[in-house]
């Protein structure tokens, strides 16, 4: 198992507190949230999410919140399926 990296336990945690945040759009608490990791960060708003470099700004990627939140389900069920070899994934977002 890679040593490096924060873990699954730790990415699962870190996918909850990005649902959490959708979530609260979603439900009008707020209108908007910085959601970022080491080298990667998100602006979401109530209907968009810009992905971007933390390194290089311009290099960004736009897509409608429900694909994002879709994208992010999928990789939480993702970590916490079990390792089969011969698995593969597909995601439709």
């Amino acid at each position: 198992m890679p040593t490096d990296g924060c873990g699954i336990q730790q990415s699962v945690a870190w996918l909850d507190e990005g649902l959490r945040r959708i979530a609260q759009l979603e439900l009008g608490f707020i209108t908007q949230a910085d959601w970022c990791r080491e080298t990667w960060g998100a602006q979401i708003t109530t209907h968009t999410v810009k992905l971007f470099s933390l390194y290089d700004e311009s290099y960004a990627q736009t897509m409608p919140l429900v694909q994002f939140k879709a994208a992010l389900l999928a990789w939480k069920d993702f970590l916490q399926s079990l390792p089969l070899p011969d698995r593969k994934v597909l995601i439709d977002i």
